[in-house]
């Protein structure tokens, strides 16, 4: 964890990081730790974090590959700016929930990935909301 969130900083931001990090390493859960260098990062080197966040947005892609074993496909998108990841994660997740709500046997998660394939294929969110409560019986069967 402490590699990879530290990968390409100043070896001085590191030592400090060690620094500050390290002597309190032993009464922190994983999470707490990964939150301290995250926060302690943030004001050391902000220049920086934000340089591999403008990479990271440059570098975005959405990738396709085949799961042999189940024969279905994965579908993933990557590299986006993270408020525009999470609005559309959460506007796709209240779509899911409504549908839920109003007695849709799927899960939250089975509804997400449904509305997320009637939005790709051109579909605006009333429609796909309306194609992924009609898709019920295509998911479920009659």
């Amino acid at each position: 964890m402490f590699a990879g969130l530290t990968h390409g900083l100043d070896p001085e931001i590191c030592e400090q990081l060690e620094a500050r990090v390290l002597p309190t390493a032993d009464r922190r859960t994983t999470g707490q730790l990964r939150r301290r260098l995250r926060d302690l990062i943030k004001r050391l080197a902000p220049q920086q974090l934000q340089a591999r966040k403008r990479e990271a947005v440059q570098d975005r892609r959405l990738e396709v590959w085949d799961d042999e074993y189940s024969g279905t496909s994965n579908l993933t998108v990557s590299g986006l700016d993270p408020v525009t990841a999470h609005g559309t994660f959460n506007r796709i997740t209240a779509a899911a929930r409504g549908i839920k709500a109003d007695g849709d046997p799927r899960s939250v998660h089975q509804l997400r990935a449904d509305l997320a394939q009637h939005l790709l294929q051109g579909h605006p969110l009333p429609e796909a909301i309306d194609r992924a409560k009609a898709s019920v019986h295509e998911s479920t069967g009659p």
